[in-house]
Parts: structure tokens; sequence; C-alpha cells
């Protein structure tokens, strides 16, 4: 008896878990204003720092590139993205998210890995077809 409802308590956090995730790449898939907050550049990837109108930050990763085609982000402006998560942010074992704290990330994006040190202010880690490099390109 004791391993059914146990069965039971993991299925409905999972499925808890699960939904939440669609939810956010649902909403991700759309194309929205967002106010560039700070531009990094670390060994192989910028991460910009950007927040919605409902002040929800994320860190868009674009690959270094050589590429200077579109017009070129600066910090304080707006430019409107298309953003699909890549990695959201870190949360403890009943799904709430973390709150402080520095975290280890470790991706590979088009082959390239990716490492870096992010806490609070890292958001969820997204990527968008609308920049390469720092260039913005308006796809429809």
């Amino acid at each position: 008896m004791k391993k059914v409802i146990l069965f039971f308590i993991q299925f409905i956090i999972f499925s808890t878990i699960y939904s939440q995730e669609n939810k956010y790449n649902e909403y991700e898939s759309l194309k929205l204003d967002y106010k560039i907050l700070k531009i990094e550049t670390i060994e192989n990837c910028y991460l910009i720092s950007v927040k919605d109108s409902a002040d929800n930050k994320y860190t868009i990763i674009s690959l270094l590139t050589n590429i200077e085609n579109g017009t070129k982000i600066e910090m304080n402006k707006t430019f409107s993205f298309q953003l699909y998560i890549l990695k959201n942010s870190p949360r403890d074992v009943y799904g709430n998210y973390i709150i402080g704290g520095i975290y280890d990330f470790d991706l590979i994006i088009d082959g390239v890995n990716i490492k870096f040190k992010g806490g609070i202010d890292t958001g969820i880690l997204v990527t968008t077809p609308n920049l390469k490099g720092l260039y913005y390109i308006n796809e429809k």
C-alpha cells in the first residue's frame, strides 16, 4: 500500500513540473519586446540580460561570430525577440525556484560547449533566432 501511495505522490509531482515547463515553452515561443539590461562576453558567447514588460528576467545566449549583419544591439534599448528556453532557473525538490546562490551552467549550443556561473540575476536561459552575435535580425 505504501508503494502505491508513493507512486501517486511522485506522479503528481512530475505531472505538475511537466505542466509548468510546457506553459513556459508556449509563452516563450511568442515574439515579445525585451529591454537589454546587460551584455557580457565569455569565452565563446555573449550573455545578454533582458527583461520583459512584466519584469521577468532572461539571459539570452548568443554565440560569438564575425558576421556584422543587422542592427547592433545596445543596452537600455528594446528589441522584439522570439525566445526559446534552454534551461529554467534552478528549483528545489518541490519545484519551487531557488533564490540566491551561485550556479554552474553547462550547455551545448550548435556543438559549442558553454560553461559559466550564474546567480539570481541570470533568470531563465534562452536563445533566439533574432540574434547573431550582437546583431539583431528581424525574422518574421
